[in-house]
């Protein structure tokens, strides 16, 4: 959809003539004289005097300035000479100059109307992102036969660039979250055009894209027999079969050697070593998900809704639980920065905790309790975590800056905030829509 910008004039000019009785030749009795001031589009048509159409004469002509005579031949739209020749008609000769200047797509704020660097997304605007430096890496889960892996420079946050190989019209993996340790972009989904294929990570070089190489490790995986299907060089954590493993969390160390996936379908969490590609354990945990790494420590979300962090060995296993957070009902995604773990606290809550990372005591808070299921009331300062699939529940990504971006997913749209947790701005992007009803 858009919005046209114009300016025009409209004037209908009418003309008005009895058809008598006994006039045999059309071309004399059905004449008529317009002037046209300024050149313009014009369109003629013949009319009751109720106003209904009963002969279009022309539409949309381009005519110069002048006067101008055209005749009627008495006739309406099948071809039928009129019944009552003694009637009045009307002519209407419509003429404008209609200039449109496109004003943009509504519901999107990419900076440019058209190309490629125009925000897009298919059933969401985005599933994750992951900053490093000054680029913010992020995907957007299913994408239609186009990229699901992007990037924007965090200066100029409406302008979507496509990662070096990924983009035009390419079937990626449906991706929907991704990591970085600064060196390296990580990036977990699954095949959506063969649901058998239900767990893919890969990795492109924070630098210049370049698809990253797990050695023996990884396996080349194209994309099924699809149009411009997508080839990934070096693949981890390939799972067939299995539509339950899905990855449901995303999390890399940054000293550290380790790269978590969560499966939390199959109730695993799956370590690798993040070089070379190498499974360093798979962890019997009870629906794990939401995972964020401090350090050498790991926060993970399981089970129905713990909050944990977990101390992470050279082997890649976790220490039993050292600090569990309290007060938070349905956890979703989850950041930490400078020794502040965020959380989205999603179902009826739909607001983001802060909590101490070493004492577990909870700060502030951001949005509105409630959100949506308190009133309809649009803010910038009020969220809906569940998306689409009611099961996402956002992203949390901080910048450099201390800034973080949060998934507001069910708004279709990514809200950027200060260190001090103040407002700052957002981008959006509508999704696909397949049936409108007036």
């Amino acid at each position: 959809m858009y919005t046209p910008r114009f300016t025009a004039f409209l004037c209908v000019i009418a003309f008005y003539f009895c058809f008598q009785t006994g006039y045999s030749q059309v071309s004399k009795n059905g004449a008529f004289t317009f002037t046209i001031s300024t050149q313009s589009r014009t369109s003629a048509g013949v009319y009751q005097t109720d106003s209904t159409l009963i002969r279009t004469l022309w539409s949309d002509s381009l005519m110069l300035a002048g006067t101008y005579t055209r005749y009627w031949d008495g006739k309406d739209d099948f071809g039928k000479s009129i019944s009552s020749p003694d009637a009045n008609y009307m002519i209407r000769v419509v003429s404008n100059n209609v200039n449109y200047t496109w004003d943009g797509i509504i519901g999107n704020t990419s900076k440019s109307n058209t190309g490629s660097t125009v925000h897009k997304g298919y059933y969401t605007s985005m599933t994750g992102m992951a900053i490093a430096g000054s680029t913010a890496f992020f995907c957007q889960g299913y994408s239609e036969g186009y990229s699901s892996q992007a990037k924007f420079n965090i200066a100029n946050p409406q302008v979507r660039l496509d990662l070096n190989g990924f983009g035009g019209r390419q079937s990626t993996a449906n991706v929907d979250f991704v990591a970085t340790d600064g060196t390296n972009v990580y990036w977990a989904g699954y095949n959506a055009y063969q649901l058998a294929v239900s767990s893919i990570v890969t990795a492109t070089a924070v630098s210049n894209d370049a698809q990253v190489s797990f050695g023996a490790n990884g396996t080349s995986y194209t994309m099924t027999s699809l149009t411009n299907a997508k080839t990934y060089t070096s693949v981890l954590d390939l799972i067939t079969g299995n539509v339950s493993a899905r990855p449901t969390g995303l999390a890399v160390q940054v000293s550290g050697s380790c790269l978590f996936v969560a499966h939390g379908g199959t109730n695993e969490l799956h370590v690798f070593n993040k070089t070379t590609g190498a499974l360093m354990q798979n962890l019997s945990i009870s629906n794990p998900r939401g995972l964020a790494v401090e350090g050498n420590n790991l926060w993970m979300v399981s089970g129905t809704s713990t909050l944990a962090k977990y101390t992470v060995n050279v082997n890649g296993a976790l220490s039993p639980a050292t600090l569990t957070l309290s007060g938070i009902t349905t956890p979703g995604a989850i950041a930490v920065d400078a020794g502040e773990i965020s959380v989205i606290d999603a179902g009826t809550t739909q607001v983001v905790r802060f909590y101490n990372t070493t004492s577990g005591t909870q700060g502030t808070q951001l949005g509105t309790m409630g959100g949506y299921f308190t009133d309809a009331t649009v803010t910038n300062t009020k969220f809906l975590f569940d998306d689409y699939r009611g099961n996402q529940y956002g992203f949390l990504a901080y910048a450099p800056d201390g800034s973080f971006w949060v998934g507001d997913v069910g708004n279709y749209r990514e809200l950027h905030f200060s260190a001090a947790k103040g407002y700052l701005e957002y981008i959006m992007s509508l999704g696909a829509n397949y049936e409108v009803f007036v």
